[in-house]
């Protein structure tokens, strides 16, 4: 699985020598599809995004 190997990489790499990656890699599950409305939205938007504060 590319998202394992991925990690792996990582947890090698002297970037994440200080404390684990801890993030959990589990099987998708069921994948719904955003609304048309949010589809390509940096195109639509540029690079602007939403920020709470």
């Amino acid at each position: 699985m590319l998202a394992r190997a991925s990690k792996e990489q990582l947890e090698n790499s002297s970037r994440y020598h200080k404390s684990p990656i801890v993030t959990e890699i589990v099987a998708a599950s069921q994948f719904y599809r955003a609304e048309n409305y949010h589809q390509q939205y940096r195109k639509k938007h540029g690079r602007a995004s939403y920020r709470i504060g």
